[in-house]
């Protein structure tokens, strides 16, 4: 297998037509499965590239309760010597994290992921982001809410989407 440099095109993980896992990945991804299921966790992203003669992981997890650096570390715990038996690597190094709380969506899996979450949303032509909440993902309709005012658009008519992270729930 000829190696790729770290300049070379990473695999995401995602069910759209933009990027969908092969090879390597979805090998990555195959392994991590049972233990992210059993964890209550879902694999955002997968990539991986080579340097310096290892194989650099990187995956991202999610779960609606939270991901912190516990959970994190406890999915490496279980997940590194799995790949290290699985993958014929002699070098592998795993970085595992949360999507962080402002992260951009990348793909329409990741609006599904994400239902009930609170979002900055750029629509193609509008030059300020608005904060909505994501109620629901049915095909390529993206549903949301904000106060009382319900929004629909499709996957492609949405410019750009993150996690508002500056949002905070009022109890």
């Amino acid at each position: 297998m000829q190696r790729e440099t770290a300049t070379a095109m990473q695999h995401l993980y995602s069910v759209d037509h933009k990027a969908i896992p092969h090879g390597l990945d979805e090998q990555i991804i195959n392994i991590a499965a049972p233990l992210t299921d059993n964890l209550g966790l879902q694999i955002v992203e997968v990539n991986h590239s080579y340097q310096n003669s290892s194989l650099h992981i990187y995956c991202v997890i999610y779960s609606p309760q939270g991901v912190g650096s516990d959970r994190c570390s406890q999915l490496h715990r279980a997940l590194l010597p799995r790949l290290n038996v699985h993958l014929a690597e002699p070098n592998i190094i795993l970085q595992i994290s949360s999507p962080g709380i402002n992260r951009r969506l990348k793909s329409l899996r990741e609006f599904s992921l994400f239902c009930g979450q609170r979002l900055k949303v750029l629509l193609p032509g509008k030059s300020e982001w608005v904060s909505m909440s994501l109620e629901q993902v049915e095909g390529d309709q993206i549903y949301f809410s904000q106060g009382s005012q319900r929004h629909q658009f499709s996957y492609n008519a949405i410019a750009k989407a993150r996690l508002d992270g500056e949002y905070r729930h009022e109890h």
